[in-house]
């Protein structure tokens, strides 16, 4: 097992571990998740549940960076999944309930815009949903969004091109910008 000096030198360890994981992903964590939940602070849960289950894994961490970048997206995306098939199913009560209130002050038109564009984002499929904001919110390329998914990278290039497609007819759909 090893002395308490010992021990305590391995927790410290795999604490400056962790942190300089954390201060390298967590930023763009955040806005991928944002992006897909649409709520700051489910997307704050989400990043969350993603580093927590990394540091389930044990120190030190044994995946070199770009494996430990495309894990942390991956669990990201999973708990965010999890989320929103949390939130369907309350979402008889939340539409109730808008339907109700009443806005006390008029909506910024600008705000109407971006609100316009994560919902017609969130008619994608999740799969559409990951590479686009992969892609153009994280601005990663290809072959990280494939490693980060999972997937061939020509099955990404056709995901991004249907999803772009598709969110273009469904903007127009809803109304123009």
């Amino acid at each position: 097992m090893g002395t308490p000096d010992q021990t305590r030198a391995r927790q410290n360890a795999a604490e400056a571990e962790m942190e300089a994981v954390v201060a390298t992903h967590e930023q763009a964590l955040l806005r991928y998740a944002c992006g897909m939940l649409g709520d700051p602070h489910a997307a704050q849960d989400a990043v969350q549940h993603a580093f927590i289950k990394l540091c389930d894994r044990g120190f030190p961490l044994r995946m070199d960076p770009p494996a430990i970048r495309a894990w942390l997206y991956r669990a990201t995306h999973n708990a965010a999944i999890d989320y929103l098939r949390h939130q369907k199913r309350h979402t008889a009560l939340h539409e109730s309930a808008a339907r109700e209130a009443i806005p006390a002050t008029p909506p910024d038109p600008d705000a109407d815009r971006r609100q316009l564009v994560f919902d017609c984002l969130h008619q994608l499929a999740p799969g559409e949903q990951q590479v686009l904001l992969l892609r153009l919110q994280e601005g990663l390329p290809y072959k990280t969004i494939s490693e980060t998914t999972g997937l061939p990278s020509g099955t990404v290039g056709r995901l991004l091109h249907d999803a772009v497609k598709k969110l273009g007819i469904l903007i127009q759909q809803a109304g123009t910008l």
